[in-house]
């Protein structure tokens, strides 16, 4: 009997353990999501706030795009590129106005809108912007430095072919316009 009673509080003890795991994992697994759910905000707060102050300051950057077309607006005053000139500084101060006022959702949500009625401009729209982009981060890198030469690769000894010229270089047996037989073996004029 007392075979059965240390089988039976056995059993009942592993249950007990088996339940009481159970409820670790279970909370376990509930402070796991809260912690991964509490980074994945504070994440997501940190790229909005980035991106917040990129729309600032590209804002900013077509405002004084808007001050330098202007500027050489009134340079060339009373000419068409003149009147042009101002038309696009217009344009572009409208236009960083306008993103200055929005919220990222919003301008979000009119980009999807643009892209779904016009599936055409928006790819083309992108591929100009890609290619502007690309231009501007070529004319945007560091120019050549003295101590770059340096680093460039030195040009090659010239061959004896190149050193002899072209003109002793005839195909083999035949003798060059100098008079002087080709002998394929010696790999240069005899």
């Amino acid at each position: 009997m007392t075979g059965e009673k240390l089988k039976k509080s056995v059993s009942e003890m592993a249950e007990a353990v088996k339940e009481r795991g159970a409820e670790t994992l279970s909370v376990a697994r509930k402070e796991a999501g809260d912690v991964a759910e509490r980074a994945g905000g504070a994440l997501k707060d940190a790229a909005t706030n980035r991106a917040e102050t990129g729309k600032d300051m590209l804002s900013d950057q077509g405002k004084a795009l808007a001050d330098r077309l202007r500027t050489q607006a009134e340079e060339d005053r009373g000419t068409f590129r003149a009147r042009l000139l101002n038309v696009v500084a217009d344009g572009v101060s409208e236009a960083s106005e306008d993103l200055r006022g929005r919220s990222l959702n919003s301008i979000l949500e009119k980009t999807e809108d643009f892209a779904r009625q016009h599936p055409g401009a928006f790819v083309a729209g992108a591929a100009v912007a890609g290619f502007a982009l690309a231009r501007f981060a070529r004319a945007s890198a560091r120019p050549r430095q003295e101590s770059d030469i340096a680093t460039l690769p030195l040009p090659q000894e010239p061959s004896i072919a190149s050193a002899v010229g072209p003109a002793h270089a005839g195909p083999a047996g035949r003798e060059s316009p100098t008079g002087a037989p080709n002998d394929p073996a010696a790999g240069v004029p005899s």
